[in-house]
């Protein structure tokens, strides 16, 4: 796997020292914590929150805004942006490919 770009690193830095003074943060919180410009910060807070590395814990309606702004939680300790959780060497070749093979059978 791939490591996180240095703007992923900081976006993730940024959340959790953010986590720690407030409950949720916005994707424009985040980039300005991170110093990150906003397009960059836009596109890789979504890519986190798909992958399951900032999970998505309500809205809210902030002061900067007239749309309601997706609130962001601290990133989840130990997650690799991996679906289902799956690190990096956790499971042999062969359990994979038993989990592939169970997803393909007919219920």
């Amino acid at each position: 796997m791939r490591p996180a770009g240095d703007i992923r690193q900081a976006l993730r830095q940024a959340a959790e020292r953010l986590a720690q003074q407030q409950d949720g943060v916005t994707w424009r919180e985040l980039a300005e914590a991170a110093q990150v410009g906003y397009t960059a910060a836009r596109a890789t807070v979504d890519n986190m929150a798909r992958a399951g590395e900032l999970p998505v814990i309500g809205q809210a309606k902030r002061a900067h805004s007239r749309r309601w702004m997706t609130l962001y939680g601290a990133p989840q300790p130990g997650s690799t942006g991996r679906p289902g959780g799956w690190t990096h060497g956790a499971t042999s070749g062969l359990d994979a490919l038993q989990v592939a093979v169970q997803g393909w059978r007919r219920t």
